[in-house]
């Protein structure tokens, strides 16, 4: 990531996803998140999303960030049989419902692996979200394509947690566009 920290960045940062293997796994993230006391969980339960939190750039959880800034977002998923290359997302809808952007292992090629009955994977996305100020809601999947081609659901959270974002006065629209603007 090229990253001017004293102004404007000069690129966009690129999403980074990693995946480890726990034994065990606390529970304690989403405590300090506004939850969505809507949210719909469904999936055949092969696994189970049991924690997550959005972290600032001083990586302290947080529900508030400005447009742009680069968080990580971590999930924890529990494996109730053993599985292999599972796909991890997340995505962002805005308060009317409208899926506005998001990102999985699948898309950016990322090998998740095989994991054993009991184990959790902790999944990290760091990435840089460019929208414009309102509130949004965050969503988690775990999710695999079987053998035929269909996406079988082993859990999805949507419209789990709240974040706020705050953008550059003026900005327009659902995104904060990074630019520069000259007249000659």
């Amino acid at each position: 990531m090229d990253e001017n920290r004293g102004g404007e960045s000069t690129q966009a940062a690129v999403p980074e996803i990693s995946v480890a293997s726990l034994e065990t796994a606390e529970c304690e993230m989403k405590k300090s998140l506004e939850l969505n006391s809507d949210i719909l969980i469904y999936g055949n339960q092969k696994a189970e999303i049991i924690d997550y939190c959005l972290f600032g750039e001083d990586g302290k959880p947080t529900g508030s960030i400005k447009s742009h800034e680069i968080v990580t977002i971590k999930m924890k998923v529990r494996f109730n049989e053993p599985l292999d290359e599972p796909i991890f997302a997340v995505g962002f809808k805005n308060a009317q419902g409208l899926e506005l952007c998001g990102v999985n292992t699948f898309s950016h090629k990322v090998s998740t692996g095989h994991f054993d009955k009991g184990q959790v994977a902790d999944v990290k996305f760091t990435l840089a979200i460019p929208l414009a100020t309102n509130k949004y809601s965050v969503s988690f999947g775990c999710t695999r394509y079987n053998d035929d081609g269909v996406l079988e659901i082993y859990c999805r959270h949507y419209d789990a947690f709240f974040i706020d974002i705050a953008a550059r006065p003026n900005s327009v629209g659902l995104f904060d566009l990074e630019s520069s603007i000259s007249v000659e």
